[in-house]
């Protein structure tokens, strides 16, 4: 397996009982190991919260020997648990290894308002804001901040499509990892049930971006529909075929 090629594990968000996501995220874990050796996780904030020791230790298990960065909620949504947050955070971080930690840079800088003083204490990369944020949608917009970026092609693209490759020469953070979906996919016409704006580039028609930075992890977000393997590893062989040969 290319170790710069990973699943978000929200991907299989529709294979999931979401309200018991904890658990259910070790399951799904278990089934993208067997497609990708690179995963990005998802807590909520209520999830961090309540993470014990022994649900730690079980995915401290399960994750072993995958590379993982880890996709924060909104702490700005809850600056009276802020301390605990960043303190069991750091604990995840450490015990999973996590590479680094994604936040949304509308996000970041809420925080920053409300605590101007705040120290996360991890490896933090900036991801640029969907088209629904107050701001931080394009790549200069992140200029204002000294922080890794992750770039999300799929919130550039909501913006004008076919924009990436422009957008690119405006950046000048460094990159941890890219977010790689797309905004539309005829493909998901017929399965009116799954609600996103992320969409696997597979079967969608849609134009692949060429302006990738080299030797960056690409993490799939396009939502895969229940126990449809098959386009997960078309999306795999489509990112392996084009940026890795």
């Amino acid at each position: 397996m290319n170790t710069l090629i990973g699943t978000s594990t929200r991907c299989l968000y529709y294979w999931a009982d979401n309200s018991k996501w904890p658990p259910e995220q070790l399951r799904i874990i278990d089934i993208l190991r067997k497609h990708t050796a690179r995963m990005e996780l998802y807590f909520s904030i209520d999830d961090i919260l309540a993470c014990s020791d022994s649900m730690l230790d079980k995915y401290a298990k399960i994750t072993a020997g995958i590379k993982c960065s880890l996709h924060l909620p909104n702490f700005s949504d809850d600056i009276k648990n802020i301390e605990m947050l960043i303190g069991k955070t750091g604990k995840i971080v450490k015990k999973l290894s996590i590479e680094y930690c994604v936040l949304h840079a509308d996000e970041y800088a809420l925080l920053k308002l409300k605590k101007p003083d705040i120290e996360l204490g991890f490896k933090l990369g900036l991801e640029n804001s969907d088209i629904t944020k107050f701001g931080f949608q394009h790549l200069r917009d992140l200029q204002s901040f000294n922080l890794p970026v992750i770039l999300d092609i799929n919130h550039i693209e909501e913006i004008r499509g076919g924009s990436f490759d422009e957008e690119m020469t405006d950046l000048r953070n460094t990159v941890l990892g890219i977010h790689f979906s797309t905004t539309h996919s005829a493909y998901f016409d017929s399965i009116p049930e799954i609600k996103t704006s992320h969409f696997p580039f597979a079967q969608s028609g849609s134009i692949l971006p060429k302006k990738l930075p080299k030797n960056i992890p690409i993490i799939i977000e396009g939502v895969i529909p229940p126990k449809d393997e098959k386009l997960l590893k078309k999306e795999i062989s489509l990112i392996e075929n084009n940026y890795f040969r």
